[in-house]
This record gives structure tokens, C-alpha cells and sequence, in this order.
């Protein structure tokens, strides 16, 4: 499991910044995604379809990454 540290401006409180721990978590084939706490949706996201409105954080942090490769799995040395 992969982690990295991010911040993005908040998308709620003006002036305000989150920071987020990342987790790339491989799941198996039909694993569900459940939504719990103060998660109140879970969905897939096509990252070419920009009519979602989604937090700063998604938006400028974490789906560039995942588009780049940045998640990608790193190979032992």
C-alpha cells in the first residue's frame, strides 16, 4: 500500500487547507465500496468527464495524480 501526503485548498471554508493522507488499497473483483462516517457518496469517476462538481482536493490533487501515473506500483529493487 502506497501513502502520499497532500494539501488543497478546502472546499468549504474560505481560507482554509486540507491535508490528506493518500492510500493506493488493491481490491478484489467485485470487493464493494461502501460509504460510512462522513463519507456520504462513493462513486467512480471517469477523470475526462468534468461535469461532476468535485472538491479541491479530487480535483486538482488526486485525479492528476491517478491520470499521471502517480499511483502506479513501484518496483522492487
Amino acid at each position: 500500500m502506497a501513502q502520499v501526503p497532500v494539501r488543497a485548498r478546502a472546499a468549504n471554508e474560505p481560507d482554509r487547507q486540507v491535508v490528506a493522507d493518500l492510500f493506493l488499497l488493491h481490491l478484489p473483483d467485485g470487493a464493494e465500496i461502501v460509504p460510512g462516517a462522513e463519507i456520504a457518496e462513493a462513486r467512480w469517476v471517469d477523470p475526462a468527464y468534468d461535469d461532476i462538481p468535485l472538491a479541491p482536493l479530487t480535483a486538482e490533487e488526486i485525479l492528476p495524480r491517478w491520470v499521471s501515473g502517480a499511483f502506479a506500483p513501484q518496483q522492487a529493487g
